[in-house]
């Protein structure tokens, strides 16, 4: 009986280690998918910004003129 329990113990110790081992890894690769996720939003709202700071500035300007220092030019 003392050695079934040995046994018993010996192969839940081994799986709680197995389980603990490959937890860690599927932990480690959540981790890095919500890295990966949290980059690509980050990447895509600051192109969105620079197009809508770009897209606005263009909308603020007087039509036939350039930006900042440049003489106006008639269009016709």
């Amino acid at each position: 009986m003392i050695y079934k329990d040995g046994r018993i113990n010996y192969l839940y110790v081994k799986s709680k280690s197995a389980f603990k081992t490959f937890f860690q890894i599927l932990s480690k690769l959540a981790e890095q998918v919500k890295l990966h996720q949290q980059y690509k939003f980050e990447n895509f709202m600051s192109k969105k910004k620079i197009f809508n700071d770009v897209f606005l500035n263009l909308l603020s300007h007087e039509p036939g003129t350039q930006k900042k220092g440049c003489k106006k030019f008639d269009i016709m």
